[in-house]
This record gives C-alpha cells, structure tokens and sequence, in this order.
C-alpha cells in the first residue's frame, strides 16, 4: 500500500496510483474524495506478472510455493534457465535475483514473462 501523493498501490488483482501533483492530493482528501489519478483491474496473468517482478524486486525475493497455492500455477520451469545462467538463486521455495545482478533485472523480467 502506498500513502502519499503519487503513492502506488497492488493488492493482488487491482494496482492504483495517487494523483502526483501534492496539492490535488491534499485537495482530494479534504473534500472527502479518493485521490486516484489512475486504477486498473488486472487479469489472474498479469496480476501473477506482477507478483513475480515485483517480489523479485525485494531483497527477500519471491516464495514460489506460496505463488503457486495462490495462483494455482508452476513456476519451477520458469526459473531453470535463469539459474542456470547465474541471474538468480533459488534456496528451498525462494528465488530472488542472483547478488550483483540487479543491474540486469529487466532482463530477467523479460525472460519470466516467455
């Protein structure tokens, strides 16, 4: 969740930005209104694209088990030619971008989306 003007915000399914300019935002708030400059409903695939980049993301990486309860897929196969070639560490159900390779990680991303 995101607080704040320009602030984004993912749930699961729905991602949603908070009007940028700080005095619209303020403005919104007093009024009693939602300060959204901008809201989308996603799909179970891109709501899934996004867990995955965006879990990646964090220092902590991504639990591919509990991915894959809630979204009722299989990653494993995804993940073998990343590790493979060094761009991402797996230690039980957690992957996360391999040390030094953050640089890299929109390639990764690329590749997670094939």
């Amino acid at each position: 969740m995101g607080f704040g003007a320009g602030a984004h915000s993912f749930s699961g399914m729905e991602r949603w930005a908070n009007a940028h300019d700080a005095a619209e935002y303020v403005k919104a708030i007093e009024a009693g209104r939602v300060p959204l400059e901008q809201h989308e409903k996603l799909t179970a695939e891109s709501a899934l694209e996004e867990e995955l980049f965006l879990g990646l993301r964090q220092l902590d990486g991504i639990d591919l088990a509990q991915i894959e309860r809630g979204y009722g897929v299989s990653l494993a196969g995804r993940f073998e030619r990343l590790s493979t070639a060094g761009l991402v560490e797996r230690a039980g159900n957690v992957v996360k971008l391999a040390a030094g390779r953050l640089s890299v990680s929109n390639e990764v991303f690329v590749e997670l989306m094939r």
